[in-house]
């Protein structure tokens, strides 16, 4: 695009000459800063940084953040991790730090801007490398974009501002909808819903109509029907059956394994800790599903929809092997133990959680709807 064909209060300019890079190293061991922010800390699509380590966690040279500057993980871009710092700390190596170049931008817009589709797809074209893609500053810098001159910054801003505020009050109220579903499945443990007798178990006190199962006891295990196929070969066979992976549909196929009610256990990854997705789900009719799913068939009449949550709810790190990457390998997984109540009061749970899981789609959906306007209000405001 060139500058007579530039929307009117809009200019040209390349990435450089708006932002500066900041490559200041530091030993971890060496520091008297008490924060250490990774790649694992920051959050995609969110400027705020929820978590974070100290510098003791790490070891060999990291970069120097101070307030204000901008945390950009300049490997596997497409995770879209872009955060400003709220205190002097060290970063990832794998992250470039910059700041804005105020003769040519005001500095509360370049952090809105590198979370558009405008930025992140070119961040992600301009990566080198397949298995660690990762921007070099060099090439990032000679990068042209079309953004709107100072004045309409200002506008810009506002308008994320707004947008942001939203995105952070809807996170507010999916986690407050978390904890309320949790806070009635354990009403029922605790038999606050009726008159009863308590019995110790192995997983505390329950009331004494309730028994503790494990999965193995309710459930077929049918791992060796599973069948992973690569997002390559995937693509030649796309259709309308879900294709299951670790926490959902990843992909659709032409084709199924399964046509039935199953529950699904996550088996390996980082979620299995992190928990930002479900680790146990129910599927229904027909399905495809990979290698990183343990896939069990119910015995007999179960509630499938009850197990599923009473996992959700649960701390599996009991039931985890290997640290890098996290996994439940079929003998744990047979071996979770849930609480299990007589079918009447299952269903009265499963149908107070599916009411309270709604809500919370609800909630989800508009968080997604609102991420998409905050990556797409460059492009909104330009035309």
């Amino acid at each position: 695009m060139t500058e007579q064909q530039l929307p009117e209060g809009w200019q040209l300019v390349k990435f450089g000459d708006i932002a500066k890079h900041i490559s200041k190293r530091v030993e971890p061991s060496e520091t008297d800063l008490d924060v250490y922010v990774g790649l694992e800390h920051l959050d995609p699509d969110s400027l705020k940084i929820k978590r974070h380590g100290v510098p003791s966690d790490v070891a060999g040279q990291k970069l120097l953040v101070k307030k204000g500057q901008i945390i950009f993980g300049k490997r596997r871009a497409y995770q879209r991790k872009v955060a400003v710092a709220d205190w002097d700390c060290i970063c990832s190596a794998h992250a470039m730090v910059l700041e804005a170049n105020e003769e040519n931008v005001i500095p509360e817009f370049l952090p809105f801007f590198m979370l558009s589709n405008v930025f992140m797809e070119r961040a992600v074209s301009i990566s080198e490398g397949s298995l660690s893609p990762t921007i070099k500053w060099k090439t990032l810098e000679r990068q042209s974009f079309t953004i709107p001159k100072k004045e309409g910054q200002k506008h810009l801003i506002k308008l994320f501002r707004g947008v942001q505020l939203a995105i952070l009050n809807t996170e507010e109220a999916i986690e407050s909808i978390g904890i309320l579903k949790s806070a009635v499945v354990a009403s029922f443990q605790k038999g606050e819903h009726k008159e009863c007798l308590f019995q110790d178990t192995a997983l505390g006190q329950l009331p004494s109509d309730w028994s503790v199962v494990s999965l193995k006891d309710i459930f077929e295990n049918k791992d060796k029907m599973r069948v992973p196929i690569k997002s390559s070969d995937r693509k030649k066979i796309s259709g309308d059956v879900p294709y299951y992976g670790a926490s959902g549909i990843i992909d659709y196929v032409d084709r199924h394994i399964f046509d039935e009610t199953l529950l699904l256990l996550s088996e390996d990854g980082a979620n299995l800790v992190d928990r930002n997705t479900p680790i146990a789900f129910k599927v229904e009719g027909k399905s495809f599903v990979n290698n990183h799913a343990h896939v069990y068939r119910p015995k007999e009449l179960i509630d499938v929809d009850y197990v599923a949550e009473m996992i959700e709810r649960m701390d599996v790190s009991q039931y985890l092997t290997g640290t890098a990457q996290p996994k439940i390998n079929k003998a744990k997984a047979d071996s979770i133990l849930v609480p299990y109540p007589p079918l009447d009061e299952r269903k009265k749970i499963v149908k107070v959680t599916n009411n309270i899981n709604a809500q919370k789609q609800a909630l989800i959906d508009k968080h997604d709807h609102l991420l998409k306007l905050q990556r797409t209000l460059i492009e909104r405001e330009g035309r």
